[in-house]
């Protein structure tokens, strides 16, 4: 198992090796897409391939028809028979009638199933007087023969020329098979359906099928080997099939508004030669029927619905019951007079379709952000194939629209399975060092940007660094400790925590981690986003305003005093995975780390609260109120590092604490004049303003030691901190 799984890895790593070498210098989030895109549009090409090469097989060959039969139905709007064409239809009606009335013409023959071939003569003649244009018959006779009818059927037949077509087929009552036909034709007639092992007829192969002894049916040829049935009406009623019922109906004289049944004549020679001069002395003597103007020039096709006939097929639109089978070359004629064939695309090209919708699902999984969208992406491409076929199918093109989908699918659920083995052991390792330290936006941006996570060597990246340490904790912890209750302790410590880190996670910072009682944030890691520094800044406000609620509660539970305090830093860092192979974290590290761990410390001897450096303020005075500090040097460094204290967001303060933030700058900076009157009165102003400012405080102490002990020349105001 572990070998077939990393495949896709092996394969991804051969691909990043070939992209390096082609294209020097190629970004980590770039190459990632390139070797992702590569894989699932390899996957789509095979996927693709192996459907279409599986196009022929029954499964999916039935399946498609499947589709077509339910588009047949689905179907409102189709076009309509030809108009050239009319249909005598034999039905269980006209059996009917013709059994009532008990005779023919005048002869008292009786009219049950199978007629006698002196029927056919009658419609026939019929016909002809009517002036059609093509005569087609479907019936086949399975009967013992009947000589002189036979004769004259055959010269009535010949009479009509090229324009008569029977189906040839009889069959031996004795032996059951087919025997010699009643009549010879020259070429074999009628038309072999393909009923598709469901029993369902789809189509008729093309080509000179429709032939008759009498001559070639040129107009029933068609260069399409594989022409399909057009829509077929639903003919369970039988509406359109009206008029070849009254037809019938005249032919048998049974028809109560029929005005003159057709009369018999004698004196036929059964000699074909004789036949249309006899025929024509019949017309002279039988004008054309009444009904004549409603077939002349028209194709008729005689044949049965009755079931007596047993000529009955199933269709797409048959619905619950067959049809008559003579639809088959009812459709075939319209279809030839209104050239409404339906034209399956070639093999070929349902294979073309079926690897183009693979690979465009290839492609769209390689521009989705998860799998919600993939998911999506597959889902619009499916439904584009279905469409797009459909679209086709009402404008008589099939293209079988089934193998296609599945393809896409298939494609779908291995793209979806290569995403997770490619990156799902990197997504989870994401998810497992950031899910509960950043916002869930920045945890999805992570994601699905995993190049933004460096390797374990790390990448210098700017950053603003928070540091805040809860002062007093120690006597908490020593008071709970003593009462056996360290499970307090605990939960009142990840109390702290979870809601001031909340206001971390919330301005998209990260929460690198706790030690003891102290927590650090970056900003601008692993997201790098540009307004880093005032992020950290409105955070750490945040933090003080929820530690005014905080502190008191715990002060009238314990008795213990709890301060927060907070040192800000912006710099660049070195940022990255660092650890062992059994335990990693992503954190940063750097003078500019260290500088803003310092800071907070710092805030001790001044008695602030938030102190921040001079790139943080640099980044972010237009959105924050300070005053400053002092130019520190701390633990560790040479140089001087000008501080401020962070008291508000821009515009935030009263109207007295501006004012006294502004005496405090002016007396700041006359201290570091040495004009310590100057100083040490505005330091005073400022307390009385503000009723207690430990800063000034601290600035006062400083006034005085420096009157007793005056510093060297070039002294520059600067403190130097021997402590962390």
């Amino acid at each position: 198992m572990m070998f077939w799984t990393s495949i896709p890895h092996r394969l991804a790593a051969a691909f990043a090796a070939l992209c390096h070498a082609l294209i020097p210098g190629l970004s980590a989030g770039a190459l990632r897409r390139m070797k992702l895109g590569a894989l699932l549009l390899a996957v789509a090409l095979v996927t693709g391939a192996a459907f279409a090469a599986l196009q022929g097989t029954d499964f999916f060959r039935r399946s498609e028809w499947r589709v077509f039969d339910a588009w047949m139905n689905a179907t409102t709007a189709y076009r309509p028979l030809a108009p050239g064409l009319a249909v005598v239809d034999i039905s269980d009606d006209a059996l009917r009638e013709a059994a009532a009335a008990g005779y023919l013409a005048e002869k008292g023959v009786p009219l049950t199933w199978p007629w006698r071939r002196e029927v056919m003569v009658y419609i026939l003649a019929y016909l002809y007087a009517c002036g059609v244009d093509e005569v087609y018959v479907d019936i086949i006779y399975a009967e013992n023969r009947d000589f002189f009818w036979d004769d004259q059927y055959q010269a009535i037949a010949a009479a009509m020329k090229a324009r008569f077509a029977h189906n040839s087929l009889v069959i031996d009552p004795t032996t059951n098979k087919p025997q010699t036909v009643v009549f010879t034709p020259t070429f074999e007639t009628g038309l072999r359906e393909e009923d598709m092992r469901e029993g369902v007829v789809r189509r008729v192969p093309g080509g000179r099928q429709l032939l008759s002894w009498s001559g070639d049916f040129s107009a029933l040829t068609s260069p399409d080997p594989t022409t399909k049935l057009a829509r077929l009406p639903n003919f369970n009623a039988f509406g359109i099939l009206r008029n070849g019922r009254i037809i019938m109906a005249e032919a048998l004289g049974g028809s109560a508004d029929n005005t003159r049944p057709l009369e018999t004549w004698e004196g036929w020679n059964r000699t074909p030669e004789n036949a249309r001069r006899d025929l024509d002395a019949w017309l002279a003597k039988n004008p054309a029927p009444p009904d004549a103007a409603k077939l002349r020039g028209r194709k008729v096709v005689i044949g049965g619905s009755a079931a007596a006939m047993y000529d009955l097929k199933r269709f797409p639109v048959s619905g619950t019951h067959p049809d008559p089978g003579m639809l088959i070359h009812v459709t075939r004629l319209s279809n030839d007079m209104q050239d409404s064939y339906f034209r399956e695309v070639p093999a070929a090209v349902h294979a073309l379709v079926v690897i183009g919708a693979c690979l465009l699902t290839g492609a769209g999984l390689c521009l989705a952000r998860n799998a919600y969208a993939q998911v999506a992406v597959g889902g619009l491409v499916v439904a584009g194939v279905l469409g797009g076929a459909y679209l086709l199918f009402v404008n008589l093109v099939w293209v079988p629209p089934f193998t296609a989908a599945c393809a896409v699918i298939s494609t779908l659920t291995l793209g979806l399975a290569v995403h997770y083995l490619v990156e799902g052991r990197q997504r989870q390792l994401v998810s497992s060092l950031f899910g509960t330290f950043v916002s869930d936006r920045v945890l999805q941006k992570l994601i699905d940007n995993p190049e933004k996570l460096q390797r374990l060597g790390g990448d210098r990246m700017a950053c603003t660094i928070m540091f805040s340490d809860l002062s007093g904790f120690t006597d908490l912890t020593e008071q709970l400790t003593q009462r056996d209750q360290a499970g307090l302790l605990v939960d009142i410590l990840n109390d702290y925590f979870t809601q001031m880190s909340a206001f971390v996670i919330n301005s998209d910072g990260y929460v690198d981690k706790y030690i003891g009682d102290a927590m650090m944030a970056v900003y601008g890691v692993p997201d790098a986003i540009p307004d880093h520094a005032t992020r950290a800044c409105f955070a750490a406000l945040d933090c003080v305003e929820r530690m005014g609620e905080f502190a008191p509660r715990i002060e009238k539970e314990f008795g213990v005093k709890l301060y927060a305090r907070y040192g800000i830093n912006t710099g660049d860092a070195v940022v990255g995975l660092m650890g062992s192979l059994r335990k990693i974290n992503y954190t940063v590290i750097g003078d500019a780390v260290n500088l803003a761990s310092r800071l907070e410390g710092a805030n001790k001897p001044f008695g602030t609260t938030i102190m921040i450096g001079e790139e943080t303020y640099a980044l972010a005075k237009d959105d924050i109120e300070v005053r400053p500090i002092a130019n520190l040097i701390v633990k560790g460094k040479l140089t001087a590092v000008r501080t401020y204290e962070l008291l508000a967001r821009a515009g935030g303060l009263t109207d007295e604490q501006a004012r006294a933030r502004q005496t405090y700058w002016q007396a700041f900076e006359a201290f570091g004049r040495r004009e310590w009157d100057a100083a040490e009165a505005g330091l005073r102003e400022t307390i009385r303003i503000l009723g207690a400012d430990p800063l000034s405080e601290a600035y006062l102490k400083s006034i005085a030691y420096y009157r007793k002990n005056p510093p060297a020349e070039g002294w520059q105001g600067i403190f130097k901190l021997d402590e962390k």
